[in-house]
């Protein structure tokens, strides 16, 4: 009779155990999408979005819960994309549900928001005259610091005071960031070719 409970018993065991693992197994490796999060805010309606390593763009609509969201933020993350549903902001590829979310090693500390009136006296802003060669810089007020918009005869650059590409555009298109950049305010000439 004993001998019969064990070899009843030893089954239960095994498979009881083989399904808990599965369970922690699939678990385990939800987090399979490799990400960084991005400050949006720059663009109507967008804040924090997460991009992958191909640069596809996805907007966390649920599953966020209490994870801090800071740009620059480099996570693994996994989801369901959420058909039917659209967002004011329209710079996503995707609107997803986050099953998993975890930050991976600390979070950046944010750069400090420049104000300058001569492009010489930041390095990055410098670097980027340098490199787009502008006939013109401007300063204008933007969210809580300033944007520099940089007009080339080809394309035009906007970027926040912390030095990060807002927008770009070519310099014939009247799009998204041309509109954007035409109704900022307080415009402040801090670099011009004659």
């Amino acid at each position: 009779m004993t001998l019969r409970c064990l070899a009843l018993l030893i089954p239960l065991l095994l498979f009881g155990c083989k399904t808990k693992k599965e369970v922690g197994t699939t678990k385990m490796a939800a987090c399979d999408t490799e990400g960084t999060i991005k400050d949006f805010t720059g663009l109507d309606a967008c804040t924090f979005l997460i991009v992958d390593r191909k640069g596809k763009k996805y907007l966390a609509a649920e599953g966020v819960g209490d994870f801090k969201m800071v740009n620059g933020q480099k996570i693994n993350f996994s989801y369901t994309v959420l058909k039917d549903m659209m967002s004011s902001c329209m710079a996503e590829d995707y609107i997803v549900k986050l099953t998993c979310i975890e930050a991976i090693g600390e979070p950046p500390v944010a750069k400090e928001c420049v104000k300058v009136s001569t492009p010489y006296k930041c390095d990055w802003l410098k670097e980027l005259n340098d490199k787009y060669r502008p006939y013109q810089i401007n300063r204008y007020d933007y969210l809580d610091g300033y944007a520099y918009f940089f007009s080339s005869r080809e394309m035009n650059y906007l970027y926040d005071c912390q030095g990060d590409m807002i927008c770009k555009y070519e310099a014939k298109e009247k799009g998204h960031c041309a509109a954007r950049v035409s109704n900022l305010q307080n415009e402040v000439v801090i670099h011009i070719i004659d």
